[in-house]
C-alpha cells in the first residue's frame, strides 16, 4: 500500500498514509514502512524515487531520510569490524551541502552484501558512493 501511495506522487497521500499508519502503530513502524516502500520504489520505479527525493521533508518527522541512511551504513559497517575514518567516510561537498560516502573495498564488499538492491540505490542517489 505505500508504494502505491508513493507511486501517485501526491503529497496529500503521502500526508494521509502517515496519519493512517500513526493510528494504527507507532513511530518507529512509520519509519520502516515509509523505508521499505522508498528501498522497493528505488528498485522498481526510478521516477518515483525521484519524487521522493525532492519531497523528502514530507517523509520528517517519521524518516529522515539522510540520517537513516547514514546509521544504516554506519551500523552495518560497524557490525562488520569497519572504522568510520577508515573503511569508510561520509564528506561534506562544499557546492551542494550533500554528503559524499567514501568506502574503501572492503566496506563496499560488506555493504553490497547486505543492502537489497533497493537500498544500494537509495545509498548511492542519497551520497553519491565512491
Amino acid at each position: 500500500m505505500a508504494i502505491s501511495i508513493l507511486e501517485q506522487q501526491d503529497e496529500a497521500a503521502l500526508k494521509a498514509l502517515k496519519q493512517f499508519l500513526l493510528n494504527m502503530s507507532g513511530p518507529k513502524a512509520i519509519e520502516t514502512v515509509l523505508v521499505q516502500a522508498v528501498c522497493g520504489c528505488a528498485e522498481e520505479r526510478p521516477d518515483v524515487l525521484n519524487w521522493v527525493l525532492a519531497h523528502a521533508a514530507q517523509l520528517e518527522p517519521e524518516l529522515w531520510l539522510e540520517q537513516w541512511a547514514g546509521g544504516f551504513v554506519t551500523s552495518a559497517l560497524e557490525q562488520q569490524g569497519c572504522v568510520l575514518g577508515r573503511e569508510f567516510r561520509f564528506e561534506p561537498q562544499p557546492e551542494s551541502h550533500e554528503l559524499r560516502l567514501h568506502l574503501e573495498d572492503s566496506a563496499r564488499q560488506i555493504l553490497l552484501e547486505r543492502c537489497s538492491k533497493g537500498e544500494w540505490l537509495l545509498l548511492n542517489r542519497l551520497f553519491g558512493v565512491e
